[in-house]
């Protein structure tokens, strides 16, 4: 009987059209994951069902992400001068 080995690489569905700048697992979970992007946005995604399951957009890049607790999240980056 052989054994399989752990997957060590995934690809997500939809994922953003720039650099992702974090990547965080959902505290004491690892079925929901949390991707921040130069492109603007903060996707949250179902790992096990290979699906995004919502998106904020910012108005600049984001270069940071966090789950605070298990239902919420922070996420912070670039602000551009007001003109």
């Amino acid at each position: 009987m052989e054994m399989s080995e752990p997957v060590s690489e995934f690809t997500l569905n939809d994922p953003p059209a720039d650099g992702i700048s974090a990547v965080k697992f959902q505290p004491n979970s690892s079925s929901l994951l949390l991707v921040s992007s130069w492109d603007t946005g903060v996707r949250l995604y179902d790992v096990n069902t290979n699906t995004k399951r919502m998106q904020y957009n910012h108005s600049a890049p984001v270069l940071d992400c966090s789950f605070h607790d298990a239902v919420h999240s922070y996420s912070g980056g670039k602000s551009f001068p007001h003109l």
